[in-house]
Formats: C-alpha cells, structure tokens, sequence
C-alpha cells in the first residue's frame, strides 16, 4: 500500500470541478452558489477515488450546512497541498468542533451516520496528510486540508 501511494497522483482542478457539478445536482434543491478555486496542474499525491472520497464527503457536509455559498480553495505551502472547504453555514460551538470527526459523532441531525469525516480523516491520515476544522472568520466552517503534494511532475 505505501508504494501505491508513492506513485499515486491526482490532478486537483479536474476533480474539484466534477465535484461542483456532483454537488450542485445533489443539491439541487438549494440555492448554493458553489465556488471552486483551484491552480491547473495542481497535483496532490493521493489516489483519484481515496481524494474524491475525501473531498466528497468535506464538501457534501457543506452543501448540507451552507445557507448559500461553499468554496473549495487551494493551494500550495512547502511542497504541500493546502485545500480549504469553507461554508456560510452556522458553524459548531468549540466543544463541537473539538470533537468533530469522532466516528459515529454526528452534529447535523438531518443525515447520515456520522463517519464521513472520520473517513475522511482516516484516508488522509494514511497518506501522511492533516484534516483540521475552524470558525470561519464571518459564518460557518472551514474544513483545512494538507496532503503532500507531487514534487517534480
């Protein structure tokens, strides 16, 4: 499995954006304005089905919180990934937010199991990476994702 993941890559952009087009067809029902700003040739060194996996999950979450808008924001620091799922939502209070990702641990009634963000957390644990959670600075939450990124390609 760690050599899989060594010679794993996935082109961000092209996935963030069937993600929108998934999301919004999912959603359909609310009016979300959903963002996506993410650099072509933006490589994150992950499989395609574990990244989407991930990234579904954080941004079904914040389709299901938002009141209107949900952006995918990345980027790169030191050789990293950074990818940023943000929502206009209600956010959680800090105990909450504290707990976030405990499997089974659900703070939205409306649906689900509660294991989508310890999934997540999983997957991008086993690829070296971080999964952290935050206020967002007006309204909502901010889910800050760090994978390694692929060096060279």
């Amino acid at each position: 499995a760690e050599a899989r993941r060594q010679r794993a890559y996935t082109e961000l952009a092209p996935l963030a954006e069937r993600l929108r087009r998934t999301m919004a067809r999912i959603h359909a029902d609310d009016p979300l304005d959903i963002r996506i700003e993410v650099p072509a040739g933006l490589r994150v060194a992950c499989e395609a089905e574990d990244l989407g996996e991930v990234l579904g999950n954080l941004m079904d979450n914040a389709c299901r919180m938002a009141r209107g808008r949900v952006e995918m924001v990345a980027g790169t620091e030191a050789g990293d990934v950074l990818i940023r799922i943000c929502d206009d939502g209600p956010g959680l209070p800090a105990e909450q937010l504290r707990r976030l990702g405990e499997r089974g641990r659900r703070f939205d009634e409306r649906s689900g199991a509660g294991l989508g963000v310890s999934i997540a957390r999983e997957i991008i644990d086993s690829y070296g990476g971080s999964l952290a959670f935050a206020q967002a600075a007006e309204a909502g939450l901010v889910a800050c994702i760090r994978m390694p990124g692929v060096p060279g390609r």
